[in-house]
């Protein structure tokens, strides 16, 4: 199945901040610096990031923490603590602040940029971007100046920008702000023209695993990081199985209904949702 589900084809958009991103972490920096990543639900700011840390994680000390909204103070900073590989150790919070600095100090004093990451950050609370703006002032006792400064990226929807603006001290620290757009036409163009071989291979796979092509085109979609592909890979399998291009016995027959957006992908609650219905799809020696 991974063969199938690793697939996932970047917008034009997600290779523009993408790229922005690589520069600006690797780019040498004499201060802390805040880098926001903001976007409509569904225009793959979260899809864009496996790529992205994969080709940073060589060169830069990464951290990684998916805000929810049970996330207290306390139970962030361990998260932020766990993302960098150690313990959390402290029981208050300036015990975990402590901590964690300290921890942006060993890997900045081992030559690696600390970079820390959190997804969601439109959920983070006043008292947590608080904690942002701390991490992101340098300490009166710093005794490493020359070393690589930590970087905090915010990933979000379009509202967290304007909580940072509100918030002078930390919009200060700002030195990037990335609006991700949505796919375009030829980003669209590009997916559709690569469902046919996209196709093929769940239909050769479903013949390998005993399993109902369409079953497994479910499994598909909702495994993939592109909606779009899914979509559009699902109906034209779904119109090969019609045509009769796959035999299927009676007991094959498929009933199911599945929910799919046209943009943004429906994972982040987008409206723009329409019914695909796969009904009784059956053939062979019915």
């Amino acid at each position: 199945m991974s063969a199938l589900v690793g697939r996932f084809t970047p917008t034009s958009g997600q290779r523009a901040t993408a790229a922005t991103l690589r520069e600006a972490l690797r780019a040498p920096a004499r201060s802390p610096s805040l880098l926001l990543v903001t976007g409509d639900p569904g225009a793959g700011k979260s899809a864009m990031l496996p790529d992205l840390l994969d080709d940073l994680a060589g060169d830069l000390a990464l951290g990684v923490v998916i805000s929810d909204d049970a996330h207290a103070d306390g139970r962030l900073l361990r998260s932020m603590i766990a993302a960098f590989d150690e313990a959390p150790a402290g029981r208050s919070g300036l015990d975990l602040l402590t901590q964690l600095r300290a921890t942006f100090a060993a890997r900045a004093g081992a030559g690696r940029r600390p970079v820390l990451l959190i997804d969601g950050a439109e959920r983070l609370t006043g008292s947590q971007l608080e904690i942002v703006r701390s991490l992101l002032t340098p300490a009166a006792d710093d005794t490493a100046p020359t070393a690589p400064p930590v970087a905090i990226v915010l990933v979000g929807r379009p509202e967290l920008n304007e909580r940072i603006r509100r918030r002078r001290p930390l919009a200060r620290r700002r030195t990037h702000d990335l609006r991700l757009a949505g796919p375009d036409r030829d980003d669209l163009a590009r997916v559709l023209d690569s469902t046919n071989e996209v196709a093929d291979a769940v239909i050769a796979a479903a013949g390998h695993r005993e399993i109902a092509p369409l079953a497994l085109a479910g499994l598909l979609r909702r495994d993939a990081g592109d909606q779009h592909v899914t979509e559009a890979t699902l109906e034209t399998v779904l119109r090969r199985v019609s045509a009769g291009a796959i035999p299927m016995r009676q007991s094959d027959a498929i009933q199911t209904a599945m929910p799919f957006a046209t943009a943004p992908a429906i994972r982040n609650g987008a409206s723009g949702i329409r019914q695909l219905s796969l009904l009784h799809v059956t053939g062979g020696d019915r």
